[in-house]
C-alpha cells in the first residue's frame, strides 16, 4: 500500500514495479477499521498500471456517496497534539510543527504502528537530494525546483534550531518529506492546516477539475466524498490543489537512497518512485531572468538602482519575472509589466513614470493593497525586445537534457522530470512569441 504515482500524463515506460500487498497492508486496514475509520465497499486499494498502489472504486459509486470518513482522533495534525508538544510547538508554522509531530510518533508510535509502518523511511522528493547528486538539477528547467527546494530547507532548518536537541536534522528532514508528500491542506473549524489522513492517503492526484472526489471535515470526521459519478475499476482521485509542476516534483518526485549514485538512468531507476508532473498545468510557473538594460548614462545607473525597490534586484542586477498561465495564455501581471518598463527605463522621466504607474490604484476602502495600474501597451519596445532575448536565452538553457536528442532525462526514468520540463518550456515559449510579436511590430 503506498501514496502517490505519476499521473497519466507522464512516462511510466521505465516505472519500477508497484510492491505487492502484504501483512504489513493487511495490518494496517486492520488497525485503520479498529481506530474508527469506516470504508465504503466500492473503496478498494488495488494496484494500477502507472500509479503503484491506489484507491479505485469497486463498484458504481454516484455524487454524494461517502466512501470514507476518518475520525478527527484518528487523524494527525497540530489540533491533536498533547499539550507539551503543542507548547514546544508554540512559535513554529503549522508545517514544521506536523513534522515535529511525525517524527514524535514514529518514534513511540503508540497503538499506530501499522500507520506508521507505511510511511517513508528515508526523504522523499528532493529532500531526499544529497551533495553532488544536486548536479542533475542544474539548468533553468529546474531553476523553480531548486527555488522551492531552498527556501523550505532554510524554513525547515530554522525551525529545527527551536526543537528539542533529541531530534536530529536528519529525523526532522524526514519529518518535513512526510508531511510534503502525505498531508492534506484542509479546513478545520475554519482554519486551514495539514493533515495526516490514514486510508484516504492512498488517493491519488488529477488537477482541479478532473479529480472525482474531495475531502472535507464535517461532524468531527474527515470525510471523503464523490464529487461526480464514478464507474468501478476508475481510480477515486482527489486534488493536491492548484500546484506548479515544480511544487508537485519538489515534495513527491523521487526518492535517492544512495549517497553515491551515478546519474544515470540504470544506476538511478531503482531509486526513482512516484514522481508527477502535468503537462497541461493551469497553475505551471516560472520564474525568468531578466537583466536591465544597459546605462548608456552612468549617473541614470545609480539613479535607476537607488529608485528601484529594494528586493526586487537581485546581485546582478537582474528581475525575476514570475510568469503564469490565465484562462486565455500567458498572465501579464501588473508586477510583471512593472518589472518590463522598469527595466527598460532609459531616463529618470521614464523610471518615474514606471514608478508612479506600478503605485497606482489606491486600494479600497478596507485596505487592501493597491494594485499596479500598468497596461501591456505602456510597455516600450525595448521592454518586448529585453523580454525576447530573455526568452531566448531561458529557452536555449532548458532544451531536452537526454542522450541523442531525445526528450527524455536520464535521471527521471519514469518521465516526471521531461513532462515538467517541456511544460516550463511551452509557459516560456508562449510569453517569447508575444514578446516576439511585439518587439517586430514596434
Amino acid at each position: 500500500l503506498t501514496h502517490g504515482g505519476p499521473t497519466r500524463e507522464t512516462s511510466a515506460s521505465h516505472m519500477p514495479s508497484p510492491p505487492s500487498p502484504d501483512a504489513s497492508g493487511s495490518a494496517f486496514l486492520d488497525w485503520a477499521s479498529s481506530a474508527g475509520v469506516a470504508t465504503s465497499a466500492a473503496f478498494l486499494v488495488e494496484p494500477t498500471a502507472t500509479e503503484g498502489f491506489g484507491a479505485v472504486a469497486g463498484e458504481r459509486v454516484s455524487v454524494g456517496d461517502i466512501l470514507v470518513t476518518v475520525p478527527r482522533a484518528s487523524a494527525l495534525a497540530v489540533f491533536s497534539l498533547e499539550e507539551e508538544m503543542r507548547q514546544t510547538t508554540t512559535s513554529l508554522a503549522q508545517s514544521h510543527a506536523l513534522a515535529y509531530a511525525a517524527c514524535r510518533v514514529a518514534a513511540a508510535p503508540r497503538g499506530r504502528e501499522p500507520w506508521v509502518a507505511l510511511w517513508p523511511a528515508t526523504p522523499e522528493g528532493t529532500w531526499g537530494v544529497e551533495g553532488d547528486s544536486w548536479r542533475a538539477f542544474d539548468g533553468d528547467a529546474f531553476r523553480e525546483l531548486r527555488r522551492l527546494h531552498e527556501e523550505g530547507e532554510a524554513a525547515a532548518r530554522a525551525a529545527h534550531e527551536k526543537l528539542p536537541p533529541d531530534i536530529s536534522w536528519e529525523r526532522f528532514k524526514l519529518g518535513v518529506s512526510i508531511v510534503t508528500s502525505r498531508a492534506a491542506d484542509l479546513v478545520v473549524s475554519g482554519e486551514r492546516q495539514p493533515v495526516l489522513l490514514p486510508v484516504i492517503d492512498l488517493c491519488n492526484h488529477r488537477r482541479g477539475g478532473e479529480h472525482n472526489c474531495a475531502i472535507v471535515f464535517e461532524d468531527d470526521h474527515f470525510v471523503l466524498r464523490c464529487e461526480r459519478p464514478i464507474q468501478a475499476g476508475e481510480p477515486l482521485t482527489i486534488s493536491y490543489g492548484s500546484k506548479e509542476n515544480a511544487e508537485l516534483l519538489y515534495g513527491r518526485a523521487f526518492d535517492l537512497r544512495g549517497r553515491d549514485v551515478e546519474l544515470c538512468a540504470h544506476a538511478l531507476q531503482q531509486f526513482i518512485r512516484y514522481g508527477f508532473a502535468l503537462r497541461s498545468n493551469p497553475s505551471d510557473a516560472a520564474l525568468l531572468r531578466l537583466p536591465l538594460a544597459p546605462a548608456a548614462d552612468p549617473t541614470f545607473g545609480v539613479q535607476r538602482a537607488a529608485l528601484t525597490p529594494r528586493g526586487m534586484l537581485d546581485e546582478e542586477d537582474c528581475f525575476w519575472l514570475p510568469l503564469g498561465w490565465s484562462c486565455d495564455g500567458p498572465r501579464w501581471a501588473p508586477l510583471l509589466l512593472m518589472m518590463l518598463r522598469l527595466a527598460a527605463a532609459s531616463s529618470t522621466a521614464e523610471l518615474i513614470a514606471a514608478m508612479t504607474a506600478a503605485a497606482g490604484g489606491g486600494g479600497d476602502e478596507e485596505g487592501e493593497e493597491a494594485e499596479a495600474d500598468v497596461d501591456i501597451d505602456e510597455v516600450p519596445a525595448l521592454g518586448w525586445s529585453l523580454l525576447a532575448e530573455a526568452c531566448d536565452a531561458d529557452l536555449a538553457g532548458s532544451a531536452p537534457q537526454g542522450a541523442d536528442g531525445d526528450d527524455t532525462v536520464p535521471y527521471w526514468p519514469h518521465g516526471a522530470a521531461s513532462v515538467a520540463s517541456a511544460a516550463r518550456r511551452d509557459l516560456v515559449l508562449a510569453y517569447a512569441e508575444v514578446a516576439w510579436r511585439r518587439r517586430d511590430a514596434a
